[in-house]
C-alpha cells in the first residue's frame, strides 16, 4: 500500500493537502463522485454506497489509484501477464476487486498496446491518410500518355478450332489511361517478359507511346523496364540493330511497392471490370485466340463508354461523360445519330465547332470529373508516422500474425508532405521496401 500511497500523493496532492486541514473536496472534482476516504494507514479509499453489502472490504472500499502513474501501469501489466495476457474486459473486472482507476478504460488500452505478445498475436498493421492523386491523375494530357497496366487471367484458350487442340492458358494485359480512365485491352499467350514486350508494342502501335507506364513489380514488367533502358543504352552507344526500335521514344517506368495493390487502384478497377464482362459472355467455356480478341475489343469499348462521373445537372447536357470522349468524341457505344454531313457548313466554322467541341470535353473532365475525386473514401485521419529502426512484423497474407517476420526500420520515404507511407525494411542482410500498411510496428518497451 505504500507505493499506492506515493501515486495517490502525486496525483492528489492539493487535495490531500485540504483533507488533512478538514477541508472538503469541492463538488464539480472528478473524485467527489466516489465520496472517499483515508483509512487507518492514510491510504485513499473509495467510500460509495456499499457499506451495508457482504463482499470484502477491498470490494466495498476499493484503493484510488491514478491511471497516468507508473505504479499504476505496472499494476495492470502484472494483473495482465498474470492472467494469461487478459483481455480488456477480464482485466477491467479483475483490477476492479480490490482498486478504483480514475481513467481504467484508457489505462486498459494502453496496456494492452504495450504488451509485444498481444500486439503480435493481434496483429494490426499500421495506418496514415490517404494520400494525394498523382500528377498524371489529375493533369489534362492526351488520352495514354501516361498509363497503368496490370494483367487479368489466366482464361482457358484454344490454339485453334480444331478438335481435339490442347487447351493452353490466356492472359490479358491491361493498360488504362491515369487521365480518362480509358482502357486498352491486349492478348497475352504467357506472363513472360518478351510476350509483355510484344503487347506493348502493339499497344504503342494503335494508342501512341506513353510518357510513363505505373505497375506492380511483376517480373515481367520489371524485365521490360530493363529491356528498355538497354535499348535507350544501346541507343546513346549507336547500336544501330536495337536503336531502330524506340529511338525517339524515353519511356519512364515507376513501380509501386511490392506488397502494395492499394496504390495501384485505377488499374485494379479495370482489371476487374474486364474480368465481370469476360466472365459474364465466356463463363468457363474456352475461347480461341480470335473469339478471345474480338471479345476484348467488344469489352473494351463497353469499358470505355463508361459513364467517369454522374451526368451534369446542366439541362443542355443529355450525356454523361465518358473515356469514349476523349478517344472518338462521344461514348463508344453510343447509339449511331443521323447523317448532317449534307448541311452547309463552311471549313472554319466546322474547325472552329470540332474545337470548341473538344475544348468543351476537357472542361467538363476538370469541372465534373476531377471535382468528384476530392473527397477521401476511407483513411481520413492523419497518424503518427513510423521511426526509423523501430521494431516491426511483415504481414504475410499466407501465415498468422504469430509466424509473421520481425524486421526494423532502416530508411523511411516521406511524400512532398512529409507524411510517410513507405519504409526499407533490412532483415538480416537483406533489405526491401514495404508500404505501412504492410507493417505492424511493436512496442518499443
Amino acid at each position: 500500500m505504500q507505493l499506492a500511497r506515493a501515486a495517490q500523493y502525486a496525483a492528489y496532492k492539493p487535495k490531500l493537502e485540504l483533507w488533512q486541514k478538514g477541508n472538503e473536496l469541492p463538488p464539480k472534482h472528478k473524485l467527489s463522485a466516489l465520496h472517499p476516504f483515508l483509512d487507518s494507514q492514510g491510504t485513499m479509499r473509495v467510500g460509495g454506497r456499499l457499506q451495508n453489502s457482504a463482499y470484502p472490504y477491498d470490494v466495498k472500499h476499493p484503493v484510488i489509484l491514478p491511471a497516468n502513474h507508473k505504479v499504476t501501469e505496472l499494476l495492470l501489466r502484472d494483473i495482465h501477464l498474470r492472467n494469461l495476457h487478459a483481455g480488456p474486459n477480464l482485466l477491467t473486472a479483475t483490477v476492479n476487486q480490490q482498486y478504483w482507476v480514475v481513467g481504467l478504460q484508457t489505462a486498459v488500452r494502453l496496456t494492452a498496446q504495450g504488451c509485444t505478445r498481444c500486439v503480435r498475436l493481434k496483429g494490426k498493421t499500421a495506418s496514415q491518410l490517404m494520400g494525394s492523386l498523382p500528377v498524371p491523375r489529375v493533369t489534362g494530357t492526351r488520352a495514354f500518355t501516361h498509363v497503368g497496366v496490370d494483367y487479368a487471367g489466366p482464361l482457358k484458350v484454344h490454339a485453334s478450332c480444331v478438335r481435339g487442340v490442347k487447351t493452353t492458358k490466356g492472359y490479358i494485359v491491361v493498360f488504362v489511361c491515369m487521365a480518362t480512365k480509358a482502357v486498352h485491352l491486349e492478348v497475352a499467350s504467357d506472363l513472360s517478359t518478351n510476350t509483355f514486350i510484344c503487347a506493348l508494342k502493339r499497344f504503342i502501335s494503335r494508342r501512341s507511346h506513353p510518357n510513363e507506364i505505373w505497375s506492380d513489380c511483376g517480373t515481367n514488367f520489371v524485365g521490360t523496364d530493363h529491356w528498355l533502358k538497354e535499348i535507350q543504352g544501346a541507343r546513346q552507344t549507336h547500336n544501330e540493330a536495337a536503336g531502330r526500335f524506340l529511338s525517339n521514344l524515353g519511356i519512364k517506368w515507376v513501380f509501386n511497392p511490392p506488397s502494395a495493390p492499394h496504390r495501384g487502384g485505377i488499374w485494379e478497377a479495370a482489371v476487374k471490370s474486364a474480368k465481370k464482362h469476360l466472365v459474364a459472355v465466356l463463363g468457363s467455356e474456352a475461347a480461341t485466340y480470335e473469339d478471345l480478341s474480338t471479345v476484348l475489343a467488344q469489352v473494351e469499348a463497353c469499358l470505355n463508354s463508361r459513364p467517369l462521373c454522374p451526368l451534369s445537372t446542366n439541362p443542355d447536357s443529355y450525356e454523361a461523360l465518358t473515356p469514349g470522349h476523349f478517344l472518338v468524341g462521344q461514348p463508344i457505344n453510343l447509339i449511331p445519330e443521323p447523317d448532317v454531313r449534307h448541311i452547309p457548313m463552311n471549313r472554319l466554322d466546322k474547325w472552329q465547332l470540332l474545337h470548341k467541341h473538344t475544348t468543351e470535353i476537357w472542361k467538363r473532365w476538370r469541372d465534373e470529373y476531377v471535382s468528384s475525386l476530392q473527397p477521401r473514401s476511407k483513411w481520413r485521419t492523419t497518424e503518427a508516422n513510423v521511426e526509423k529502426d523501430q521494431l516491426v512484423l511483415v504481414k504475410n497474407d499466407n501465415a498468422p500474425p504469430a509466424h509473421w517476420e520481425l524486421a526494423r526500420i532502416v530508411q523511411l520515404h516521406p511524400d512532398s508532405t512529409g507524411v510517410v507511407r513507405t519504409v526499407t525494411l533490412r532483415r538480416g542482410q537483406a533489405e526491401y521496401s514495404r508500404p505501412i500498411q504492410k507493417i505492424c510496428v511493436l512496442p518499443s518497451d
